[in-house]
């Protein structure tokens, strides 16, 4: 699992960057972390789920926030 976990983060080292980066790694983290906990396809599934979650809500969040400020409401 050392293997592939190297390989993807070497692939969003390359590919991405900023914000983009940091976010694909915390990914790659729970997927790996999953496996190596011996989770099944659904619980790897769930675990990536759960962490991309986490992060559209921040950017809906961001995104009403802006909504709200862009037409004078509170």
């Amino acid at each position: 699992m050392a293997d592939l976990r190297v390989l993807l983060n070497q692939v969003v080292e390359e590919g991405l960057s900023g914000d983009q980066r940091a976010q694909a790694h915390r990914i790659i983290d729970t997927a790996c972390d999953a496996m190596d906990a011996g989770v099944d396809a659904n619980g790897i599934r769930d675990a990536v789920l759960a962490e991309v979650t986490i992060h559209l809500e921040d950017a809906e969040s961001t995104l009403s926030s802006a909504e709200t400020l862009m037409t004078g409401g509170t």
